[in-house]
């Protein structure tokens, strides 16, 4: 795994009127918005509902809170539909370096997913929430993944903080303490979490034939590009 973080954390009010139809539902997790299976599921709707343990979610603040916006962000919206409808896509194979990649790729989310809702706790722009509900989905796109083709999950059961490494562990850490520094320090981590990520789903995805991981792999790719925007126009205001 590659890893040349900076910090990112966040919790936000939200506003979640989704409504999932490719065979993928969202559903509150230990993380946030979760991954589920039933068809045409909608996923709340009240403003300000907090999701899951993080309590995270996105607030009307145009592309993950950068400026005043009006209702749901639909660029949200759109991506949650593309990752229902990548889970929704038939399996495939994956070889044994694929799925070691795939397993990474959920420590990657929820080490993002941590970071951002932990600095969420001090700083209150919108778009730490923002964005850290968007990892949480994320992170629950990947862990389904690994359920369905029998990949061991190494962040199950693992608290916010907590990794299967103590390289990782101790990355968080170090992460975490920067990232208070001050809120554009902690942007201009952001960018740097948000291009290791794109250059780690790039390697991840390489000769992926199996629809529903490159369908899904896709889709995180796109929202860290818009991730990596949002945070490079903070930092140019």
């Amino acid at each position: 795994m590659q890893h040349k973080f900076g910090i990112l954390a966040g919790v936000g009010s939200a506003v979640l009127g989704l409504t999932i139809a490719a065979g993928a539902v969202l559903a509150a997790g230990p993380h946030g918005v979760g991954v589920g299976s039933a068809a045409g599921a909608s996923v709340g709707s009240a403003a300000g509902a907090s999701v899951g343990a993080h309590g995270t979610g996105s607030g009307g603040y145009g592309a993950y809170g950068s400026g005043p916006g009006a209702g749901a962000d639909t660029a949200t919206q759109a991506r949650t539909r593309a990752i229902a409808a990548g889970l929704a896509q038939p399996q495939g194979t994956l070889t044994d370096v694929q799925a070691s990649s795939l397993a990474g790729l959920a420590s990657e989310e929820k080490l993002a997913l941590d970071l951002y809702t932990a600095l969420g706790e001090q700083y209150r722009t919108p778009v730490w929430g923002n964005i850290a509900a968007a990892e949480a989905t994320h992170l629950d796109a990947v862990r389904t993944l690994l359920a369905r083709y029998g990949i061991a999950d190494p962040t199950a059961g693992r608290s916010a903080g907590d990794f299967a490494t103590l390289d990782t562990t101790s990355l968080y850490r170090s992460l975490l303490a920067q990232g208070a520094g001050s809120e554009s320090a902690a942007w201009a981590a952001g960018v740097a979490v948000e291009q290791d990520d794109i250059a780690t789903l790039d390697t991840a995805a390489s000769g992926v034939t199996a629809p529903d991981v490159a369908a899904v792999e896709a889709s995180l790719r796109s929202a860290s590009e818009q991730h990596l925007a949002a945070f490079t126009r903070l930092l140019g205001n």
